[in-house]
């Protein structure tokens, strides 16, 4: 899949008039009359258009899916009032001098190219999620100013000076055109593999079409891996290394979250003023591509691990598999904090490791595993089952937990529904602040009410009712509980 977001740039122009000069004759014989005054310059120039905003509380679209409909504001105000008229010469009894030139130029209306005016919005079609909107037309510019006249001479033996400058130019028009388009959205499901382990065996046990190139641990590892989870602690650090795949598929993704990012952090930091929360940045693709990983380490100041990220583009691919084990490598070679910080890496990908590759891929995970770094994985739009297998692999043994995004949003290609009991969707970005704090707090923490966009399954708060699972492990059928005896909606 190739795709794009685009989002939309509003751009004022102002545009200035000249003014006008002043002149002056005299006579040899006599004094001449004194010049008469210029008009004054019109007023400054129109507002720009705002920037239109969409409301914070989604609607339902026609057909069940969630939308948030902004509407454009109007362009700028017009320019005000000209310039005023010259003054008249004084009166001499042997001739007037020269009235001065005219009034200058008013200035002109601000031009206003807005980006959007008042967005539509459509319900998805046949219990499919309402499709995001799209922007308006973009606004006009405003006119300029119009040229104040000229006064006349005076006369050889006129008693007064020169007539009065002319007014200056007419007013600026206005700007019209309503505000920017909203970028739309993701929407993530999440689910924890080791608070449903049982689950968890069954369908690594289902994968054996990729038996021999899944990185898969044995059960004593995975065994270990679940008991880690209930002695999380609590942290008031944290280091969140960011690896992401940027080849051509990944568009919409990589828009999002350059457009997200400094809301995410804003939102951690609300909930965890005193935390030294640091980002770090590794984007890969493949060999044969302009790149095969690229990196940023670690950082406290948000605008520079922004900057990083915003002039990251999406390009190359073709064949599906892409350098992931490099990717991990080249994230794990960052400046980690050990032990004394939360330690997470976010991957967010829609295709896998190399076949070939296999071994270096467990050894990345079992790298990541023993740093004590946990993985957040993201299953982009139309994600490999390959890449998702790993994905849960992944998150399992290191104690993280897997994302996968929806179909809610209508935005990017098709998101299978995952094979997982229960789970709530929220927007991603909430998702990812969720995810951090969990790590900050080590507990689980539930979605707000208002964060819900829709529910799979029968949550009761952070647990799911108790379906029985087959025990692929050969300890007999078990409801698929967590090692609170329940099953984790996360």
């Amino acid at each position: 899949m190739r795709r794009a977001l685009v989002g939309c740039l509003a751009v004022a122009f102002v545009l200035f008039g000249c003014g006008g000069s002043d002149s002056e004759e005299t006579r040899s014989a006599t004094p001449a009359g004194s010049s008469g005054t210029g008009g004054s310059a019109g007023s400054a120039a129109g507002a720009a258009g705002t920037t239109g905003l969409p409301p914070e509380t989604p609607v339902a679209g026609a057909s069940g899916g969630m939308i948030v409909p902004p509407s454009g504001s109007v362009g700028g105000a017009a320019g005000a009032t000209a310039g005023s008229a010259g003054t008249a010469g004084s009166a001499w009894a042997t001739g007037g001098a020269a009235g001065s030139t005219g009034g200058s130029v008013g200035t002109g209306g601000a031009a206003y190219a807005g980006a959007g005016g008042a967005s539509s919005a459509m319900g998805g079609a046949a219990g499919s999620a309402g499709a995001m909107y799209t922007g308006g037309t973009a606004g006009t510019g405003g006119g300029t100013g119009g040229t104040g006249g000229v006064s006349t001479g005076g006369t050889g033996g006129g008693a007064t000076g020169g007539a009065a400058g002319a007014t200056g130019g007419a007013a600026g028009v206005a700007g019209t055109g309503g505000g920017s388009v909203y970028v739309p959205t993701l929407t993530a499901g999440m689910w924890d593999d080791n608070a449903n382990y049982n689950v968890f065996l069954n369908y690594t046990a289902s994968q054996g079409n990729y038996a021999n190139v899944l990185p898969l641990f044995d059960r004593a590892t995975t065994d270990a891996a679940r008991a880690g989870t209930t002695q999380r602690g609590a942290f008031n650090a944290i280091d969140i290394a960011l690896v992401l795949d940027t080849t051509g598929s990944m568009a919409d993704e990589l828009s999002y979250l350059q457009n997200e990012f400094k809301g995410i952090s804003s939102a951690v930091s609300a909930q965890f003023p005193t935390a030294d929360v640091r980002w770090s940045l590794v984007v890969y693709r493949d060999a044969g591509d302009e790149y095969v990983t690229r990196g940023f380490d670690f950082t406290n100041v948000v605008s520079t691990f922004q900057t990083n990220l915003a002039a990251q583009r999406s390009n190359g691919g073709g064949d599906e598999p892409e350098a992931v084990p490099d990717a991990f490598q080249a994230a794990l070679a960052q400046s980690w904090r050990g032990a004394t910080a939360a330690q997470m890496l976010l991957w967010v990908a829609d295709a896998p490791h190399h076949d070939f590759a296999v071994q270096n891929m467990r050894a990345a995970l079992t790298s990541t595993k023993d740093k004590g770094i946990r993985i957040y994985p993201v299953a982009a739009s139309n994600a490999n089952p390959l890449c998702i297998a790993t994905m849960r692999i992944g998150a399992q043994v290191t104690g993280g937990r897997y994302i996968f995004l929806t179909n809610d949003s209508g935005v990017g290609g098709g998101h299978s529904e995952p094979p997982v009991m229960c789970y709530y969707v929220t927007k991603l970005n909430d998702a990812i602040v969720r995810s951090v704090a969990m790590e900050l707090t080590g507990k689980y923490v539930a979605p707000s009410p208002d964060a819900i966009v829709r529910v799979v399954g029968t949550p009761v708060g952070d647990t799911c009712a108790q379906p029985v699972v087959p025990d692929a492990g050969g300890g007999g059928d078990a409801p698929a509980t967590g090692p609170d005896g329940a099953i984790s909606a996360n």
